[in-house]
């Protein structure tokens, strides 16, 4: 899969950017960070994965899913049925067939 500049997601356009870090991240619309942006670290080898785990994590945002967890490291809980599942696994695959990914 080729990484793209940007990609259009939920009626926006995020920009992907890649850093000299490791890893990925998402950035919504916050007053410290640029808004709608999707962060991919170089030093990653699989950085198609890291794209694809931070689409997946937007869906789940956007689908009210995610929360933050008690943990020291900001780990995310993730609560949702199969029924939810469902319509995240549309979102998803509506965002990559829009962007022409599959």
């Amino acid at each position: 899969m080729k990484i793209p500049k940007s990609i259009r997601m939920f009626g926006y356009t995020w920009k992907i950017k890649r850093n000299n870090r490791s890893g990925g991240a998402v950035n919504w619309e916050k007053e410290d960070k640029p808004a709608r942006e999707i962060l991919i670290g170089r030093r990653y080898g699989e950085q198609e994965m890291v794209l694809l785990h931070e689409l997946t994590e937007s869906v789940l945002i956007h689908n009210l899913v995610r929360y933050h967890g008690n943990e020291v490291n900001q780990e995310f809980i993730f609560n949702f049925d199969h029924t939810r599942f469902c319509v995240i696994v549309k979102d998803l695959y509506q965002v990559l067939k829009e962007n022409k990914l599959i």
